[in-house]
């Protein structure tokens, strides 16, 4: 299988999260990346989030990652 490098999750200041362009309802995010991770195993996920995003919201896309055993979790801020 080909493995897809990096996926960026972004958490925005008001806490959605975003895949590329797409917004993603918090209820879908394990679905939309487990979809990615099955069509491309995904090797590093990096979580950026907004520097005054809620910090529950950085943490639940942790637990997503790893309940998909992603190998590598990054965590970015975004700058203003």
């Amino acid at each position: 299988r080909e493995v897809k490098d990096v996926v960026v999750v972004l958490v925005s200041r008001s806490g959605q999260f975003a895949l590329g362009q797409d917004y993603v309802p918090d209820d879908q995010l394990w679905s939309r990346l487990n979809e990615l991770h099955q069509e491309r195993p995904i090797r590093t996920l990096i979580i950026k989030g907004d520097r005054d995003c809620p910090y529950q919201k950085v943490v639940m896309a942790m637990d997503v990652a790893q309940a998909l055993n992603i190998e590598e979790i990054s965590l970015a801020v975004e700058q203003e």
